[in-house]
């Protein structure tokens, strides 16, 4: 047995320390409203500043306000260059629970049920953070030696756009967190192709942009509504509208180019006016590899938030509407502004107003790095696998660190038996496997004996 078979095995043997790790996590709340205060990240922070400081692991918690810590810890290989060679990405903050008599268990229990640990957060995104975690514990347990440098950086406020988290730390901590290439959440979803096993590997995102929509009417009496504009009907209009809005089919994102390589199909297939049937055909029976075709194939606005009315019995003269929405690569906030308004123009008093939170961006294919990833991959495995370029429908912070130079992709590996479905991420019950965690952490020690290890 060689030595990196040696550290696979070794997280077999730790796997319950990295449930009740993860557990830990999922019970500290740091929900993320988006409104200060809020996040209470540091509190997660300085538990884990406690277990590296019992491994003798170099870490540092920084603050970007009170409360909204990020940890960076690095193992220094013994050149001790400035530049690291790899780094380990995650964030720390969740979305706010919703309706708690929804769950099945309480949303901060981490509680481990038939081979899930439940909880807000569970998933998105302190599943990857334990197996980040624990991946440099072993790393440094069991003394490998390091030809380069290996960070693990926790960050705050990735569900709110990164301003405290990997956005702050590129601006304030640029060199604490410098590397060649980095991991972070997203991609990793693993499906079955004619070829077999294939994982995916997101070297991108979508852009995320929100838009404003302001419905104005009259008020009057709600006895007599005929003397007013109900702004209410109104919104319902608009809403209706948006959801028969059907955007340009694009198909020429990295993902399509792989297709045929993968699911035996023509290349004259991927066209804009065939790829929807084809999707169909190709994932009829795999819902994970349906969403992703489906959602890089064009833009989506879905409403989310409304608010107005201030009282039974008064017809509301102003409703507002917020939206989000995720963009391809060349759609920025001009289109999507002239597209809402085409889809709106004959509703009277209708307003929008578009505005960014972050562009699509993208790491460019690197050779070494994407055959580091897929070697690691298949020595888990124990056989050889497909991996395929795709980008992440949603925003993560890849974003904040790309224009430092480092190339960034998302994958956070999902082991091939476990059911994806039950992950409900942002949603009631969310989760991860156990199975996911062990085999997610395999892989990052895998990857980081490739990169970093002598």
């Amino acid at each position: 047995m060689g030595k990196l078979d040696e550290i696979i095995a070794e997280v077999d043997n730790v796997k319950d320390e990295l449930i009740e790790l993860h557990q830990n996590l999922v019970k500290i709340p740091t929900v993320n409203t988006g409104v200060m205060p809020t996040g209470n990240e540091t509190e997660l922070c300085q538990f884990l500043k406690k277990k590296l400081d019992a491994e003798h692991i170099k870490n540092e918690i920084v603050e970007s306000l009170p409360t909204r810590g990020n940890l960076i810890a690095r193992l220094n290989s013994s050149s001790r260059e400035n530049q690291a060679r790899l780094m380990f990405m995650s964030h720390t903050d969740v979305v706010p629970i919703g309706d708690e008599t929804k769950w099945k268990h309480p949303p901060f229990s981490g509680i481990l049920d038939n081979g899930r640990i439940y909880g807000r957060g569970s998933n998105d995104c302190k599943g990857l953070t334990s197996c980040e975690v624990m991946a440099t514990i072993l790393l440094k347990r069991l003394n490998v030696p390091l030809k380069r440098s290996l960070i693990m950086a926790a960050g705050a406020d990735e569900e709110t756009g990164s301003k405290y988290g990997f956005r702050w730390l590129a601006k304030n901590r640029r060199r604490e967190i410098l590397s060649d290439f980095a991991i972070n959440e997203g991609g990793g979803g693993c499906i079955m192709t004619p070829k077999g096993l294939c994982w995916g590997i997101a070297i991108g995102e979508k852009g995320r942009l929100e838009a404003r929509i302001t419905i104005t009417g009259k008020s009057c009496h709600a006895s007599v509504p005929w003397v007013g504009d109900n702004a209410l009907v109104k919104l319902s209009k608009v809403i209706q509208r948006i959801d028969e809005y059907k955007p340009e089919i694009d198909v020429s994102t990295v993902i399509f180019k792989e297709i045929p390589r993968l699911f035996a199909v023509a290349e004259s297939e991927i066209t804009p006016e065939r790829i929807d049937v084809l999707i169909d055909r190709i994932a009829s029976s795999n819902s994970l590899i349906y969403s992703v075709l489906k959602g890089l194939s064009r833009m989506t606005v879905t409403p989310t938030m409304t608010k107005g009315g201030i009282k039974s019995n008064v017809v509301p003269d102003t409703y507002e509407l917020i939206c989000d929405i995720r963009v391809l690569p060349g759609q920025d906030i001009q289109y999507v502004q002239s597209e809402l308004e085409k889809t709106l123009s004959d509703i009277d008093g209708c307003k929008v107003i578009v505005s960014g939170t972050t562009n699509p961006s993208a790491s460019p294919s690197n050779n070494e790095f994407l055959n580091s990833i897929k070697k690691s991959l298949s020595q888990v495995m124990g056989r050889n696998v497909e991996t395929i370029q795709n980008l992440t429908v949603g925003f993560t912070d890849s974003s904040a660190v790309r224009p430092l130079g480092t190339i960034v992709y998302n994958f956070a590996p999902s082991h091939p038996k476990t059911n994806q479905n039950l992950n409900n991420v942002h949603g009631d019950n969310e989760s991860i496997a156990v199975d996911d965690l062990v085999f997610r952490t395999k892989v990052l020690v895998a990857l980081a004996y490739d990169l970093v290890a002598k």
